[in-house]
């Protein structure tokens, strides 16, 4: 190790600070020769001692402060003086030295107080986290909002680091809470496409199997990426473990017709209507396949079709006449009078509520009145 004369011999006129390894310091302290047998040890039945000051003994950084204390009068010998600089040279290297030190201490005042105000502005939000770990008890509401609230002011007035920190914070104690993995993707999809992605994948496949918002979202996100591939499989891979969810099927559908698959979306739909249980879901599916068919694809007859077969399944299902009216409408209206009037009897002569009856009266009336050719109707 260097010591002080090494030191001052190695530094330049106008060198004011040095660096000094004090590493093997304490074996520079030599031990009195009456005092070493104290620290003798045994090793295969050979006895040593210390002669320097050795370490991890409990006294030791307390005999070496005594030592060597540092005090304003042990660092100035170590400061390169020439011989023939005066008191006067002597006065203005202490000046800087204080001024150095000042400088130091407002820096690092400056950073501490910095750090205090931005610690008192979350201290609140902090105190009201009482449960930072995972547990499948649902979380008080009082926590809930706390984290919607500490996240809204994060995000608001912090940094995109700390921002990340403390989602990934909240989503430790909020891992069953959907809203929270949406904010979380939806935050890092301005930032990030792989982040969110990945924020993506864990909510989906780890934490909310069988919620299918998130879901939804992901491959909405995928499809705007241009990975239409990994859309349509996330989609299938939601209905596959949520079966029933029609939104699921729709959005199956809707993804096939954007990107020109007119015939699987065709199948879709249909594979959805003949695979359905209930009359009222069936005549659903019938609805959005008519639509399809006449939107779509331009084919009123197949349209027709398929609700007048729906009917057949699910006779008083007003919606079902209603759909079928606007398609008699959307073609020629002096040809399909006929077909328009049976259809708005067909209502008003069935057993649905009265409710219903008057309102497809009333549109019976404005048919009438406005495309009717004859005045006995």
């Amino acid at each position: 190790m260097e010591s002080q004369r090494s030191v001052i011999a190695s530094m330049e006129p106008k060198e004011f600070l040095c660096s000094v390894d004090i590493r093997d310091v304490y074996l520079h302290i030599l031990i009195c020769v009456q005092h070493q047998r104290f620290l003798r040890f045994v090793i295969q039945e050979h006895h040593y001692q210390f002669t320097a000051l050795p370490f991890g003994l409990a006294s030791a950084p307390r005999v070496f402060t005594k030592c060597q204390p540092l005090s304003d009068t042990s660092i100035h010998p170590w400061l390169p003086v020439s011989p023939n600089e005066g008191s006067k040279k002597d006065f203005t290297r202490t000046t800087e030295i204080e001024n150095m030190r000042h400088r130091i201490i407002e820096v690092h005042q400056e950073i501490f107080s910095l750090n205090d105000h931005e610690v008192r502005k979350r201290w609140a939000f902090e105190e009201g986290i009482k449960r930072p770990y995972f547990h499948v008890k649902p979380l008080e509401k009082v926590q809930i909002n706390n984290w919607k609230e500490y996240l809204d002011f994060e995000i608001e007035n912090g940094v995109h680091e700390r921002v990340v920190i403390l989602f990934e914070r909240c989503v430790i104690a909020c891992a069953c809470y959907e809203e929270f993995w949406i904010k979380f993707a939806k935050y890092m999809e301005h930032h990030s496409a792989e982040g969110a992605r990945h924020v993506y994948n864990r909510a989906c496949n780890i934490h909310l199997l069988k919620k299918p918002l998130v879901h939804l979202l992901w491959a909405a996100f995928e499809e705007q990426q241009g990975n239409v591939h990994d859309a349509k499989q996330i989609l299938k891979t939601l209905e596959e473990s949520v079966e029933g969810l029609a939104m699921v099927r729709l959005r199956r559908v809707n993804l096939e017709r954007r990107h020109g698959n007119i015939k699987e979306a065709e199948e879709l739909l249909s594979e959805a209507m003949e695979n359905s249980k209930a009359p009222h879901e069936q005549s659903f599916y019938a609805i959005k396949l008519a639509r399809f068919y006449y939107k779509h694809m331009k084919n009123l007859v197949k349209a027709k079709k398929v609700l007048n077969d729906a009917l057949q399944k699910d006779k008083e299902n007003a919606k079902l006449y209603l759909n079928l009216i606007d398609l008699e409408f959307s073609d020629d209206v002096k040809q399909n009078e006929s077909s328009i009037l049976l259809l708005f009897d067909k209502v008003i002569k069935s057993s649905m509520a009265l409710t219903t009856k008057i309102t497809f009266s009333q549109r019976k009336v404005e048919f009438l009145e406005d495309f009717g050719s004859d005045i006995h109707r």
